[in-house]
């Protein structure tokens, strides 16, 4: 995508890809949201650019603002999960020695 491209140098952002939401992954949800309030600044002149034909994408500032919320609540999850692999994926090494 060069246009996202050109548009992430131009607001000297690391060039990244938007994450997918992924309903077999749990925290997918709260990946794509976390980038997309990360990249806030890079989605609002992206899609407000005619050329891009994505206008009808842009969001109100209710919707960031619900985005963010939302941000907040996930990020528990995201949290607990990773907890929960850190401390199964440590059991699993612990078997294994014994």
């Amino acid at each position: 995508m060069p246009a996202w491209d050109a548009c992430l140098n131009e607001l000297k952002l690391a060039i990244k890809r938007l994450p997918r939401d992924v309903t077999t992954r749990w925290n997918s949800t709260f990946d794509m949201l976390h980038f997309a309030l990360e990249y806030r600044p890079a989605i609002e002149k992206f899609t407000a650019d005619r050329k891009n034909g994505l206008r009808q994408y842009e969001l109100t500032e209710t919707e960031w603002e619900t985005a963010r919320q939302l941000d907040k609540v996930l990020k528990v999850s995201a949290l607990l999960e990773e907890l929960y692999m850190y401390t199964h994926k440590g059991k699993q090494m612990l078997m294994a020695t014994l």
